[in-house]
């Protein structure tokens, strides 16, 4: 398997995988990557889906492989250009005009979310399309009620006669409310608890992409979807973030 991909595009992406867990799944097919990262607390997982059109060229095969991104993202830190990327014989070349590198240091031998990349998460079902252009706001409030008290959930909730999303958060000090999403559907009103950090990471990945389109999936104690296509449809990313639910 072999790509040559945009450093920039690619180290953005890393960056995103690595907050939940430097130690990913990627599977190979003929026309596409998949790369799972799954968090020590299985809490959260990101999969990212990319397209031969998010490569400038891309040789694929049926491999599956284990690689800390981490390391890889600090191999390449200070690239720019092209990147070429090659896995074969249990190796990792990485080549660009400036250095090429030959290693199995950053492969891996046991799968990190050990299967789990096979299982379907039974994720919310209500439907809204979110406003990116909120996506600073979005993080505005987040890193907010981190910093002003010990929280560490926030709550999405939907009004059935509006059909808007909201992010909200309570406290003794201040409430914060924000619209964040839409729907033309009709949906009970319903609240939920996300954990914040997980959300947060997210958000200042989606917010990266202007032009790009999102999607909100929640619904009571089940886990939330965000799921980020680019306007190119070269890549799509999906978060999936387990509830916090209340006994």
């Amino acid at each position: 398997m072999m790509f040559v991909v945009d450093i920039a595009k690619f180290k953005k992406l890393l960056g995103v995988l690595e907050k939940y867990n430097p130690d990913v799944r990627v599977v190979c097919k003929n026309d596409r990557i998949h790369i799972y990262s799954l968090s020590p607390d299985m809490i959260a997982m990101v999969n990212a889906h990319l397209n031969d059109r998010y490569f400038v060229t891309f040789e694929g095969d049926e491999v599956e492989f284990n690689i800390d991104v981490g390391t890889l993202k600090k191999y390449i830190s200070n690239l720019k250009g092209d990147l070429l990327f090659e896995y074969k014989d249990e190796n990792i070349r990485l080549k660009n005009k400036n250095i090429e590198i030959n290693t199995s240091g950053i492969l891996l031998p046991n799968d990190p979310t050990n299967g789990f990349y096979k299982k379907d998460i039974p994720f919310g079902e209500k439907e809204f399309m979110m406003f990116i252009e909120y996506a600073d706001k979005i993080i505005k409030m987040l890193k907010y009620i981190k910093k002003n008290g010990d929280f560490e959930i926030v709550t999405l909730a939907n009004d059935s006669d509006s059909k808007n999303l909201y992010l909200q958060h309570s406290s003794d000090d201040v409430d914060m409310k924000l619209l964040v999403g839409l729907t033309t559907k009709d949906y009970e009103s319903t609240e939920q608890k996300y954990p914040i950090y997980e959300l947060l990471e997210f958000i200042k990945y989606i917010s990266s992409f202007k032009d790009a389109h999102a999607y909100i999936y929640f619904d009571r104690d089940k886990p939330l979807k965000i799921f980020l296509n680019d306007s190119d449809d070269e890549h799509e990313v999906n978060l999936f973030i387990a509830p916090r639910v209340e006994v």
